[in-house]
C-alpha cells in the first residue's frame, strides 16, 4: 500500500488518478474545492492552511508517507499573470510546501524509514521566471545551499536532472493532449527523491525515447518519398521532382471570384470601399478556430474567440443536389423536408454577428433582410418575416470540462446544502486542477519504483 498526501489539493486530481492509494491527508483552503474533497475522498483529512505554524506537527502525527504531491498556485509564475515569482504570496507557497515536505523527511529519517518522494506541478512559465523561482525550488529539493542558475543564464530547459547532495531532482514538461485528453495543456512536473532511494529519472524519463532508432509507426512503403527541389518555380507551389509527384499545395484554400466549381488559385483584388459579401467579386478563405492563444481561458471554454467568416457556394448541380466541388450548399429558406437545393445560386455567409434573413413567399431564394430581426412566427412555411442565423462558440458545460481534465462525470457536482453546485466555482476549480491521466502515468511509475526499493530492502 502506498501512503500519500497532497498540498494545495484542489479537487483531488492525484486522489482520482490513484484511487487504490491510502491518501492520509490533504490541504485546501478554498471552500468549494474543499467541499469536493470532503465528498469524493472522505478518508483524507483536510489539514487546511499551509501557513499554520503547527501544520507539520499535525500532519506528521497522521502517519508516515511514501509520496507527497503538491500543486501550488501558478498565478505568480504564469506568463498571463503578474509574474511576481517567489516575491508573490502565492508563488512563495512553493517554498513553504518544500519546507513541510522536509519536515516529513526528517521524521522519516529519525524513524529509520525511507524519505517520501516529492511530486510538484506548475505552469511552464516558472522555467522563465525573472526571480529564478525554478532554480530556488530545485536547489531546495536537491539540498544545495544556494540557488541553481540555468546553464543558459536565461531560462530553464523543458526537461532536466540535478543531482544534489541530498536528492536527485528531475523535471519534464508534459502535455495533456498526449495522454488521451482533448486539450493542449502543458505543465512542468518535478519528481525529487533521496539519494539511494527510488530513482526519479526512471519515473519522468523513458529510455525508449532517448537518442537511437525510433520505432516504426507504419508499414514500409513501396517507393522512396520524394524530396523538395530548390526554389519555387511558378510562385504558387513548391517545385518538386516532376517524375515523383505532381505538386505540393502550400497556399490557403480560397473560394469566390465568381467560380462556382471549386476553390480558386488567385485571390481577387480588394474593393476600394464598402463591405461586400458578394461571391462574384470577393474572396473567401476557410479557417478553423484556434486551439490556444488569445483569450483562450484555462477552463477550456474558449471565451472571446470569434468565428471567422466561412463561405458556402449555393449553386446546385441538380434539383436536390450539392454544388459542384467540395463545398456544401445551404438549405432552402422554406422548410421542406429532404430538400437542400438552392436554385438561385446565391451565397450565404456565416458571420460572427447575427444576420437577419428573409425567405420570399413561394420562392427558394434567400436575401439579406433588416438589421434588426423580428420575432419568429409560430407556424412553419414560407414567410417574409426574418429569421436570425448566428455563429458563436458555445461555452463548454462543466461536465465537458471534467472530461477534458480526465475526471469522472459530475466529479465537481457537489451541492452546498440544499443548493446545487454553481457553474462558476466548478469552472474555476477545474481550470486550476491537474490532468488526471498525466498524474496517473507519473504516479503509476512512482508506485513501481517504490515497490522495487521495498523488494531490495
Amino acid at each position: 500500500m502506498i501512503h500519500a498526501a497532497t498540498m494545495c489539493s484542489g479537487i483531488g486530481a492525484p486522489e482520482a488518478a490513484m484511487p487504490g492509494w491510502d491518501w492520509r491527508w490533504c490541504a485546501e483552503i478554498e471552500p468549494f474545492p474543499a467541499r469536493v474533497l470532503a465528498r469524493r475522498f472522505p478518508g483524507s483529512v483536510n489539514m487546511g492552511d499551509l501557513m499554520a505554524e503547527d501544520f507539520s506537527a499535525r500532519s506528521c502525527a497522521l502517519g508516515p508517507l511514501d509520496v507527497v504531491v503538491a500543486g501550488t498556485p501558478c498565478q505568480d509564475f504564469s506568463v498571463a499573470g503578474p509574474r511576481d515569482g517567489l516575491d508573490g504570496m502565492r508563488g512563495n507557497l512553493s517554498l513553504r510546501a518544500i519546507q513541510i515536505y522536509e519536515d516529513h523527511c526528517d521524521a522519516a529519517r529519525s524513524a529509520g524509514r525511507p524519505e517520501p518522494l516529492y511530486v510538484w506541478e506548475n505552469v511552464p512559465g516558472v522555467l522563465s521566471d525573472k526571480t529564478n523561482a525554478f532554480g530556488n525550488i530545485i536547489a531546495a529539493l536537491a539540498g544545495c545551499e544556494t540557488p541553481i542558475v540555468p546553464p543558459s543564464g536565461l531560462h530553464w530547459t523543458r526537461a532536466g536532472v540535478v543531482a544534489g547532495p541530498r536528492r536527485t531532482v528531475t523535471w519534464r514538461v508534459l502535455d495533456a493532449q498526449y495522454f488521451g485528453l482533448a486539450q493542449r495543456r502543458e505543465r512542468v512536473f518535478v519528481v525529487a527523491g533521496a539519494v539511494g532511494g527510488a530513482d526519479p529519472t526512471t519515473i519522468l524519463f523513458e529510455p525508449e525515447s532517448l537518442p537511437g532508432n525510433p520505432a516504426p509507426r507504419r508499414g514500409t512503403g513501396e517507393n522512396i518519398a520524394p524530396t523538395v527541389a530548390r526554389g519555387s518555380p511558378g510562385g504558387r507551389v513548391y517545385g518538386l521532382d516532376a517524375d515523383t509527384v505532381e505538386s505540393l499545395q502550400v497556399h490557403p484554400v480560397a473560394f469566390g471570384g465568381g467560380n462556382c466549381s471549386g476553390p480558386i488559385d488567385v485571390a481577387r483584388s480588394l474593393l476600394t470601399s464598402g463591405l461586400h459579401q458578394d461571391f462574384e467579386t470577393e474572396t473567401f478563405i476557410t479557417h478553423t478556430l484556434r486551439g490556444e492563444g488569445f483569450d483562450a481561458s484555462e477552463d477550456g471554454t474558449g471565451r472571446g474567440t470569434p468565428l471567422v467568416p466561412v463561405a458556402f457556394d449555393c449553386k446546385a448541380s441538380g434539383q436536390n443536389g450539392f454544388g459542384v466541388g467540395d463545398i456544401a450548399s445551404t438549405m432552402r429558406a422554406m422548410g421542406h423536408a429532404g430538400s437542400y437545393s438552392n436554385g438561385g445560386g446565391h451565397l450565404a455567409v456565416m458571420q460572427p454577428l447575427s444576420v437577419a434573413l428573409r425567405g420570399r413567399d413561394g420562392g427558394s431564394q434567400i436575401e439579406v433582410g433588416d438589421d434588426v430581426a423580428h420575432t419568429l412566427r409560430a407556424s412553419q412555411g414560407g414567410s417574409d418575416k426574418p429569421h436570425v442565423l448566428t455563429s458563436a462558440v458555445r461555452r463548454l458545460m462543466p461536465v465537458e470540462c471534467e472530461r477534458l481534465q480526465g475526471f469522472a462525470d459530475d466529479h465537481t457536482d457537489v451541492p452546498n446544502g440544499n443548493r446545487p453546485a454553481a457553474d462558476g466555482p466548478r469552472y474555476k476549480a477545474l481550470g486550476n486542477s491537474m490532468p488526471v491521466p498525466v498524474l496517473h502515468w507519473i504516479l503509476t511509475r512512482v508506485e513501481r519504483e517504490i515497490a522495487q526499493v521495498r523488494e531490495i530492502r
